[in-house]
């Protein structure tokens, strides 16, 4: 373009361009678009507007584009070393959570000042996956919500157990009307081409069949090919993945393994989520009783079961809705029948 002197020029230009130059096969106008509306070719930006197909798009020059808004009455468009806009696909536009009521949610502090949610949001910008590793009840699927909620982000969670199979990540192939088939494509993959925040849980129980699909989903190249569905699929430049898991040797973790490694070491960040005092007393609103609860039985000797942080939430909750006499009965329903005496005596010597 700068050579022939050009200000803009179209994506069938740019088709015909490649064609000339025999450019690779996988090269296509999609990857091309995808460079210049990240601003990685310096000087250059997309004229997009809304119900543009791919090829009707424009590449246009950024002072030719400042000149044109000037003229229309807009704002200038942003250079390209400035950070740009997430664009999503239509398809998962309706995954983005309402702003309102927002989530509430206690950010915990990381290192150097920095919460959990401004890490998250940092690695976010960057696209740098993330694994977030902890105890049940300490937030791990919150927070992401709680991101996408703030930055507008669409986000779809799916649950990993021993009855998924790769189709139920990818979408499988279904009868057509009219005869044939038609592929149907899960919402993991509808984020995977056109952007978003794909929240995959309880990710050491995912079986081995499934894993080896999710590898590329995580890797840094730009195209899928999954040769058992017969689908080719080209990442888009805003999808970003969070995994969550609970420690394999946890108590109650049943139907969990260790994670396998090449699946583990594709996370690019990864964060322990471990039980936060003061976030759980902010959440008690500091009743003592419940932090008093806490104390006897995390960790005591006879209890296995985890006296997790949405577990204290819930028994103050529920003190405030049906008394103490209730609630602690409530609580003591959290464990199984052999610890269930001894957290009842606790309740009874802390509050009667």
């Amino acid at each position: 373009l700068e050579a022939d002197g050009q200000t803009e020029a179209t994506m069938a230009w740019v088709n015909n361009q490649l064609a000339t130059m025999g450019a690779p096969s996988d090269i296509v106008p999609a990857r091309v678009l995808i460079y210049f509306r990240l601003g990685k070719v310096r000087g250059w930006t997309v004229n997009e507007k809304k119900g543009q197909t791919l090829m009707q798009r424009k590449i246009v020059k950024l002072e030719a584009a400042a000149a044109m808004a000037v003229a229309e009455g807009k704002p200038k468009p942003m250079a390209a070393t400035e950070q740009k806009e997430a664009s999503f696909g239509a398809d998962v536009i309706r995954y983005i959570p309402a702003r309102e009521p927002s989530i509430q949610y206690h950010a915990r502090r990381i290192a150097d000042g920095m919460t959990d949610i401004e890490v998250l949001e940092r690695a976010w910008h960057e696209r740098r996956s993330v694994l977030l590793v902890g105890k049940p009840g300490t937030g791990k699927s919150t927070a992401p919500w709680v991101l996408a909620q703030k930055l507008g982000l669409p986000i779809v969670r799916i649950s990993m157990d021993e009855t998924k199979d790769s189709s139920k990540l990818l979408g499988q192939w279904v009868p057509a009307e009219g005869g044939g088939f038609r592929f149907v494509r899960a919402p993991a993959l509808t984020m995977f081409e056109q952007g978003g925040v794909l929240v995959v849980e309880e990710l050491n129980a995912i079986t081995p069949g499934v894993a080896f699909t999710f590898h590329p989903m995580l890797d840094d190249l730009d195209v899928m090919v999954v040769d058992d569905l017969g689908i080719v699929a080209t990442k888009h430049p805003d999808f970003w993945v969070v995994g969550t898991m609970n420690p394999s040797e946890d108590a109650g973790a049943s139907g969990t393994q260790q994670v396998n490694y090449a699946l583990w070491d594709r996370f690019k960040c990864k964060l322990f989520y471990d039980y936060d005092t003061d976030i759980e007393s902010k959440l008690v609103h500091g009743d003592e009783r419940v932090l008093k609860a806490r104390d006897r039985l995390r960790g005591a000797e006879g209890i296995r079961t985890e006296v997790t942080t949405r577990m204290l939430r819930d028994f103050w909750q529920n003190i405030s809705i049906f008394g103490w006499q209730v609630a602690k009965l409530m609580f003591a329903a959290n464990f199984p029948s052999e610890e269930r005496e001894q957290v009842t005596e606790a309740c009874k010597l802390i509050g009667g």
